[in-house]
């Protein structure tokens, strides 16, 4: 018997003869007994082998990427306005938290179409400045936005972007208001590290739960955005129900009025003067609803009506290559503004007050932009023909 099958056998004999202390110390100790079994290689083994390496292929390497969530972006003025965001910076919906958002926003959805997220906070700080919410001369005035996100990247790069189109309007419009973007205190970045979620995130669950002192973290976490920013601004759809209500009845005979008037027009710049004159009357409105409420918590019928003088406009000298339009224009919009709250206060007795702060405010928003502007233009006749009509109604209130 050659070496190789005498230990062969000695092994076999070993294996049946001698007790497996393995096994007997597993029995002891009530554990289940597995014997390794040998592996023979097989072309059904073989072929499963090969489709799972297949289908590990495709799960890895071929399946399209997961959608990426959008971001939200939050901007509080008082008025306070909702954003939702794509993975491209472009604008998804618009919502207001408030009553206020609801009046800024009010007929204006359509300026928000095809926008990015740059260009639309472009658009609410300038419709906040038409209707007085931000006085862009108002050092002390702050405003609040948070961009928001599940990916702490993705938020920061967001808010770094919104942070630059901020930093360029200001400097644009000569604004002084104060901005906080992302300013998030040290404990909320601590507990947003604690949970693995993003700084915005938690911020926005704090800010619920201290409007919602029973809501729990566990519970905040299974809300949308939306309805975590809704809860923190205590937003009351019966107030905004109202308001529509209310407001689409004020606004049906500026509608008569205004078609009425573009009929009459004798070319395309009368039409483009007269939508001009249209929206600053609707501004107007939608201040004296936004001071009704301010002074008794509800709205009634606005006691509001519409300039006589609907389809007539004095032209601003303004050049279209002047550098200077931008400012100028603004300009207009807000003689319009005052001339339809001045026509107003006159009429106006419960409000007459609230309208009178309203006049104030926006007449130095408009000083300031006028004192940036070259001497020809202060000095021209328009210019002077509105300060005798403001200075007329000062000295007769």
């Amino acid at each position: 018997m050659s070496d190789r099958n005498w230990k062969k056998r000695f092994r076999e004999e070993y294996r049946i003869s001698a007790p497996n202390r393995k096994d007997q110390l597993k029995m002891q100790l009530g554990l289940s007994i597995n014997h390794p079994r040998k592996f023979a290689f097989s072309f059904r083994h073989a072929l499963s082998i090969a489709f799972l390496s297949v289908f590990l292929f495709i799960l890895i390497f071929v399946q399209p990427p997961a959608t990426v969530a959008n971001s939200m972006v939050t901007i509080d003025i008082n008025p306070s306005v909702e954003i939702e965001v794509d993975a491209s910076g472009n604008v998804i919906d618009v919502k207001p938290l408030n009553l206020d958002g609801e009046i800024l926003l009010q007929d204006n959805e359509i300026l928000f179409a095809q926008k990015t997220i740059e260009e639309a906070i472009a658009v609410i700080l300038d419709l906040a400045g038409e209707l007085g919410y931000l006085d862009m001369a108002d050092e002390e005035k702050i405003v609040r936005i948070s961009a928001i996100h599940q990916n702490e990247e993705e938020e920061a790069r967001l808010a770094q972007l919104i942070e630059t189109r901020v930093m360029n309007y200001r400097t644009q419009k000569s604004a002084l208001f104060q901005t906080e973007i992302n300013d998030f205190k040290d404990d909320i970045k601590a507990l947003a590290k604690d949970l693995g979620i993003s700084n915005g995130l938690m911020n926005s669950i704090q800010e619920a739960r201290q409007n919602n002192p029973d809501l729990s973290i566990k519970e905040a976490l299974k809300l949308s955005q939306g309805e975590l920013n809704r809860i923190a601004r205590q937003y009351n759809q019966q107030d905004v129900d109202d308001f529509k209500s209310v407001y689409q009845g004020a606004i049906a005979d500026f509608n008569i009025k205004k078609e009425e008037a573009i009929q009459q027009a004798q070319n395309e710049e009368q039409v483009e003067q007269i939508k001009q004159k249209y929206r600053s009357e609707i501004n107007a409105l939608k201040i004296a609803a936004r001071n009704q409420i301010r002074e008794s918590g509800r709205i009634d019928p606005i006691d509001y009506e519409l300039d006589d003088d609907f389809s007539q406009q004095s032209e601003l000298p303004v050049d279209p290559e002047d550098p200077q339009i931008e400012i100028k224009i603004n300009i207009q919009k807000k003689i319009l503004v005052l001339r339809s709250l001045i026509q107003n206060a006159k009429r106006s007795n419960g409000m007459r007050m609230r309208l009178l702060q309203t006049i104030i405010a926006n007449y130095n928003e408009y000083r300031h932009l006028l004192e940036q502007t070259d001497q020809s233009f202060q000095d021209s006749a328009e210019i002077n023909l509105f300060e005798v009509y403001y200075q007329n109604f000062v000295e007769n209130n």
